[in-house]
């Protein structure tokens, strides 16, 4: 907490590329006299090329999840600038290579997913990337107000003299509009509800199990209506102006690629299955094992 009231930046590498499951975690920390070393690389590192110090998930040498925060400075360890997804392409995440690097006993931490704290913990940063989406889709409709009346025509066969007048680009728009509005009420809902968990947790509220539980499954809902309805809007932008809003120049396309990366994470088909299984037969076990599904 100092070296954050300090203006320390942390970035991420948790995920691995080449296991055999998403998420699975293969990189050792090994044990060495009073310290640790750790050898592996790490994908989708988001921020890390910013940061100063990087948070990754371990595995100890008896299999046990850890995670280790180190600095970004340390001996052996390499940011390399090698993301390549069409989409939040200025989010330096790439790869961490970590070749021998030390590791300080202060600077690993037990994982504690299951807890209160870690389950509210993965529902926020999952509200985090639908919050990201809500600013996109805003960033759409803004596009399409400002292309209208400075570049937009009418339809060939519109009686309407300008295009901002034109009662199919006004239709375009007001969809638009409607659609960020929407997620946005959603967003704002989601926080609420996890502001309630949050509560219940610092104020040792009995309750705070089912209120923890209620915010992963606000959470997973909001991600499942948002992620439709986000992507709708930024494949919709392109009717409020026809071919000449698909120029590069206007780079409109980069709404769409930064929404469909945001949304690939974590499969949206799966996330409402979890809550139908919750809805249908009562199951909770991925809505209460707090990490990211």
């Amino acid at each position: 907490m100092r070296r954050i009231v300090e203006g320390a930046l942390f970035g991420g590498a948790s995920g691995e590329q080449g296991t055999a499951r998403a998420g699975e975690i293969e990189t050792v920390l090994r044990r060495e006299g009073d310290h640790f070393r750790v050898t592996g690389k790490k994908y989708y590192t988001t921020g890390t090329a910013y940061a100063d110090f990087v948070r990754t998930n371990l595995v100890n040498e008896d299999g046990k999840g850890v995670t280790a925060v180190i600095p970004v400075r340390a001996e052996g360890l390499q940011v390399l600038d090698d993301w390549d997804g069409m989409g939040q392409r200025m989010t330096a995440s790439g790869s961490v290579v970590f070749d021998n690097v030390r590791v300080d006993p202060n600077e690993v931490i037990e994982k504690g997913y299951s807890s209160l704290v870690g389950r509210h913990g993965g529902a926020y940063r999952q509200l985090h990337l639908v919050a990201v989406a809500a600013g996109i889709v805003r960033n759409v409709v803004s596009d399409a107000r400002k292309y209208v009346t400075a570049h937009g025509r009418p339809v060939l066969h519109s009686t309407a003299p300008t295009a901002r007048e034109d009662v199919f680009i006004q239709q375009v728009v007001g969809e638009l509009s409607a659609l960020s509005h929407t997620i946005d009420v959603l967003v704002r809902d989601n926080a609420r509800v996890l502001g309630v968990s949050s509560d219940a947790i610092l104020g040792g509220d009995p309750a705070a199990d089912e209120l923890v539980l209620q915010g992963a499954l606000a959470t997973a809902r909001t991600q499942v209506v948002v992620g439709k309805l986000a992507l709708q809007a930024g494949e919709r932008l392109f009717d409020a102006g026809g071919a000449s809003a698909t120029s590069r120049k206007h780079n409109f396309d980069r709404h769409w690629r930064n929404l469909r990366t945001i949304f690939s994470h974590n499969p949206l088909h799966h996330k409402a299955k979890v809550v139908g299984d919750y809805v249908l037969n009562g199951v909770k076990t991925h809505l209460v094992e707090g990490r990211t599904f």
